[in-house]
């Protein structure tokens, strides 16, 4: 098993066994919404020790459905 970067590994560089590991960060926002960021793995920390990524636009809601149902539970909304 190897672990690859998602970011950097090309289409014929990738062979049975690899993992592609990401972090996936949700920010919730002041005014009742939430960010969904995908991150290198392990991330790049930021001054305030979050992990900072590519901003994710497409499918919010599923993705935070998947992964962190909390949130819709809280009925925060996607911001785009």
């Amino acid at each position: 098993m190897t672990m690859k970067n998602f970011y950097s590994v090309r289409p014929n560089e990738l062979e049975p066994g690899d993992v592609l590991t990401c972090t996936v960060a949700l920010h919730v926002t002041y005014i009742g919404g939430f960010r969904v960021y995908r991150c290198a793995y392990p991330p790049q920390l930021g001054e305030d020790g979050v992990p900072q990524g590519s901003k994710v636009y497409s499918n919010l809601e599923e993705l935070a459905q998947a992964l962190f149902p909390v949130v819709l539970d809280a009925n925060l909304k996607p911001e785009v």
